[in-house]
């Protein structure tokens, strides 16, 4: 058996060599782009949090990682466009998740984590049984979700997702603040976009324009880990960027 591989070895050594010899040379192996992920997760008492499935999923790839005994979690994926998701066992926990994003190589991402409480503990908009549901005039106080697709250059169909406790219209969009004076309330506005990340205490979304303004507590968190901290903060939201505005 020891002879037939040096035999086969020998073979194609001997075929490679005579590849280079008439000009040709093997097929070069196509190298796939990689980018690295990692944070921490912490809870909204600053204690770290174990066990959470983080999960990064593109047309083409699902991976999931866990986070360790401090809280941090790290995955290396190919290139490309991903959605984030970050799934705690602690029942008490909220469940995190980010709109699609895109990262490239050599970018290596930092999302830090704070995952709140599951919400103000109040029945106000859900329905009732054996009554029509309760009409959507846009005034939301035990807290949700909602996502603006904003269009970009390259046809990327970017969101700007915003998790709150309380949402009220205005005549341009609307205006998202915590919980401040509902039962249970701990959680802050969240806002993510592309690589964008923001928590405010109160924000105030135009939809027209495309502006964005946060007061209170703002802290805007960059994809390399580091944060910017500051009473109120401005930003148009477009074409993958949030663009601070003065």
């Amino acid at each position: 058996m020891s002879s037939l591989r040096i035999t086969v070895r020998t073979m194609v050594v001997a075929f490679l060599a005579c590849g280079t010899l008439f000009g040709q040379s093997a097929a070069p192996v196509t190298e796939i782009r990689t980018f690295q992920v990692r944070g921490t997760i912490r809870n909204f008492n600053d204690s770290a949090v174990r066990g959470v499935e983080v999960t990064f999923e593109s047309p083409k790839t699902s991976i999931t990682v866990s986070s360790d005994s401090n809280g941090f979690y790290e995955a290396k994926l190919p290139d490309g466009l991903y959605t984030m998701t970050a799934k705690p066992v602690q029942r008490y926990l909220q469940s995190y998740r980010r709109p699609l994003f895109r990262a490239l190589s050599p970018t290596g991402l930092t999302f830090n984590i704070t995952l709140g409480p599951p919400g103000p503990f109040c029945d106000v908009g859900k329905p009732v049984p054996g009554q029509p549901p309760p009409a959507d005039d846009g005034v939301r106080i035990c807290g949700g979700a909602d996502s603006f697709p904003i269009p970009s250059q390259d046809k990327i169909p970017f969101d700007l997702y915003i998790q709150y406790e309380t949402r009220r219209p205005t005549n341009e969009g609307y205006t998202y603040n915590t919980g401040e004076h509902l039962p249970g309330s701990q959680s802050a506005v969240f806002m993510a976009y592309n690589l964008f990340t923001l928590q405010a205490d109160h924000a105030v979304y135009d939809v027209q324009d495309r502006t964005l303004e946060a007061m209170g507590n703002v802290v805007v968190s960059n994809a390399d880990g580091s944060t910017k901290r500051a009473d109120s903060m401005k930003f148009r939201i477009e074409d993958g960027a949030a663009t601070e505005l003065p």
